[in-house]
């Protein structure tokens, strides 16, 4: 009898068992349905070609022959060294595109037998240019002043420097404008492709630019300085042929498609 009853009391309990599985199993099919979504995510990219507005130089100047061969240079000598070039600072100083002139003159040495014999000088100074292709006439003028300010001092000579092509401040701030435009738009009609494609609703999670755009050099086709019509002995820099470049940009998407 005993052993009747303690088989009927198992059965029982197997019977709750079971029957509270099913329960829970109906509850958890219930409030958990099958998750429908479905996350993308994607590269886009953009480009666009730009041409460089400015164009830069160094205009170096050194030690003129008499300069680069005097032994010793009195108070007064290096007195009108200073004013010759305080003259180049000060015309360069009305067209303002040109920044620098810091200068130095030093003593220079031949060595005989372990002793060193002044042999002349050395002057070193530069001027940083920038100007834009509307302005080469002025840089044009500015450098035939300031090379006869030079030659007439009899102690410094100046370089005719080549013009490089260079991208403005202004240049690239508009073309990565430009390039985050482009990749908004695209990602926009990239939800739409996704929502056709995969018969969902998909919109845009996330857009995360890229830190910058692909930086660039221009590519200089040709750069010359000639013999301008101004005077039989001034000359004139021919502004560089360039190309056009390509600026890039990409961005990481997401995007979350859900059933309507």
């Amino acid at each position: 009898m005993m052993a009747f009853l303690k088989g009927l009391g198992i059965g029982i309990l197997c019977l709750i068992a079971f029957l509270g599985g099913l329960v829970f199993t109906e509850f958890v099919f219930k409030k958990s349905p099958r998750d429908d979504r479905l996350v993308v995510n994607e590269v886009i990219e953009s480009s666009l070609n730009i041409t460089p507005s400015n164009f830069t130089s160094n205009v170096e100047f050194s030690a003129s022959a008499f300069l680069s061969t005097k032994e010793n240079l009195s108070g007064s000598e290096k007195a009108e060294i200073t004013k010759a070039f305080n003259a180049i600072l000060d015309r360069a100083s009305k067209d303002k595109i040109c920044r620098g002139g810091s200068y130095s003159v030093e003593p220079t040495f031949s060595y005989k037998d372990g002793i060193s014999i002044p042999k002349g000088q050395r002057f070193s100074a530069y001027l940083n240019c920038t100007i834009s292709k509307e302005q080469l006439q002025i840089y044009n003028t500015l450098l035939n002043d300031m090379d006869k300010i030079a030659t007439q001092s009899n102690y410094i000579t100046m370089s005719i420097p080549a013009l490089k092509a260079s991208f403005s401040e202004q240049d690239l701030k508009q073309s990565d404008e430009k390039l985050k435009e482009e990749l908004i738009k695209q990602a926009q009609e990239k939800a739409t492709y996704f929502s056709e494609l995969t018969q969902k609703a998909c919109t845009l999670q996330n857009l995360e630019l890229s830190s910058n755009s692909h930086n660039i050099e221009p590519r200089v086709l040709m750069s010359s300085a000639k013999a301008s019509g101004m005077s039989n002995d001034s000359f004139s820099n021919a502004l560089p042929l360039v190309d056009e470049q390509t600026r890039k940009a990409n961005a990481s998407v997401r995007y979350l498609c859900k059933n309507p």
